[in-house]
């Protein structure tokens, strides 16, 4: 459990101007897709989810030293490709939540 608690703290420990920039994709994800979902109101749990998978996207690329932390372009550079694979795949894990639900709706009918 101590080990969980340790990558938690880890993957949430980011700075502010990077955390800002999360956000900001997250939420320019959100709008772009808040009218095409069957219930727009799901976008209140759908943009905590992307922010939470880019922090997570953001966490690996650090680890895996994927971008230079020291140099401003490619620290900018990986905080978007983290920022931009997490709202990928948010939008993925929520439309795959939309078509089970409408699979179980269409199969109980």
């Amino acid at each position: 459990m101590a080990g969980a608690q340790e990558l938690f703290y880890k993957i949430t420990e980011i700075d502010n101007t990077t955390f800002t920039i999360l956000i900001l994709i997250a939420g320019i994800a959100s709008m772009a897709i808040r009218n095409s979902l069957a219930m727009p109101g799901l976008i209140v749990i759908i943009m905590p989810l992307m922010l939470g998978l880019s922090m997570v996207a953001n966490f690996a690329f650090v680890s895996f030293e994927f971008f230079q932390q020291n140099r401003i372009d490619q620290w900018v550079m990986g905080v978007i490709a983290a920022g931009t694979s997490g709202a990928i795949i948010g939008i993925a894990l929520a439309a795959l939540v939309g078509k089970l639900f409408d699979r179980k709706q269409t199969q109980t009918a």
